[in-house]
C-alpha cells in the first residue's frame, strides 16, 4: 500500500527490481490509496524492471485506513499465487530477502513470515548506501535484525491470526508473509479498524 510517499516507494521498488529470486515466481501490485503527490509516476517507472505489475488507485475513502488498500491489492493477485507479501512503501529489501521468503515458504507452507527491520535515516539515500549500512551493522554486531533476519510465527489457523502476536497488536504487517488461504480464512485485514498505527493492523 502506498499513499503520498513517492520518494520513499521509488526506493522500494528500485529495491525490489534488484532481487535475486526469479521474475516468474513473483508479482508487484501497488494499491495507492488516493495519492496527490506523484506517485502514479513513480510506480510507472518501474513497470518494465518488476515481473507481474499492477498499479491500482483507490478512488473509495479510506479514511486514512491501511488495511483498505491492503485488501484492495490482495484481490488483484493472480490465482496462482499461494501466499502474499505485505510490504510497506518505506521498506528496502536486501537483494536475497525475496529468495529467503521463498525458501522459508517451501520449508514452512502453513507459516506466516514477520520480517523485522533495522531504521535507517541517512540523509542522502541510495543504493549503495542502504547495503553499506547494512553491511556496516552485520559487520559490527550491534544491531537490531534486518531484512535478511526473517523471523517466525507459527500459527495453527486463521483464528490466530487475529490474536495478538505482538502486544496489543494483531498484526505487524509493514513486511509480511502470510498463506493466501489463510489470510482470506480470516477475512484478510479488518477494514474497520480506525486506532493503532500504519504499521500495526
Amino acid at each position: 500500500p502506498v499513499r503520498n510517499r513517492a520518494a520513499n516507494l521509488g526506493f522500494c521498488l528500485a529495491a525490489l527490481s534488484e532481487q535475486t529470486l526469479p521474475r516468474e515466481n513473483w508479482e508487484v501490485i501497488i494499491s495507492d490509496d488516493r495519492s496527490k503527490d506523484d506517485t502514479h509516476n513513480t510506480a510507472l517507472r518501474f513497470q518494465k524492471l518488476l515481473p507481474g505489475f499492477k498499479y491500482f488507485y483507490n478512488t473509495q475513502n479510506s479514511d486514512w485506513n491501511a488495511s483498505v488498500p491492503r485488501n484492495l491489492g490482495a484481490r488483484l493477485v493472480s490465482r496462482a499465487s499461494t501466499h502474499l507479501l505485505f510490504l510497506d512503501s518505506d521498506v528496502c529489501l536486501r537483494k536475497d530477502v525475496l529468495q529467503r521468503h521463498w525458501e522459508s515458504i517451501h520449508r514452512n507452507p502453513d507459516r506466516v513470515i514477520i520480517g523485522v527491520y533495522h531504521w535507517l535515516v541517512p540523509t542522502t539515500v541510495t543504493t549503495e548506501l542502504i547495503t553499506s549500512e547494512f553491511d556496516q551493522l552485520l559487520a559490527s554486531r550491534q544491531w537490531t535484525p534486518d531484512l535478511r533476519m526473517v523471523s517466525f510465527n507459527e500459527v495453527s489457523g486463521p483464528d490466530e491470526i487475529r490474536s495478538s502476536l505482538f502486544d496489543g497488536l494483531a498484526c505487524f504487517s509493514g513486511h509480511i508473509v502470510i498463506p493466501r488461504r489463510i489470510f482470506w480464512k480470516a477475512g484478510g485485514y479488518d477494514e474497520d479498524i480506525r486506532k493503532g498505527c500504519e504499521d500495526g493492523d
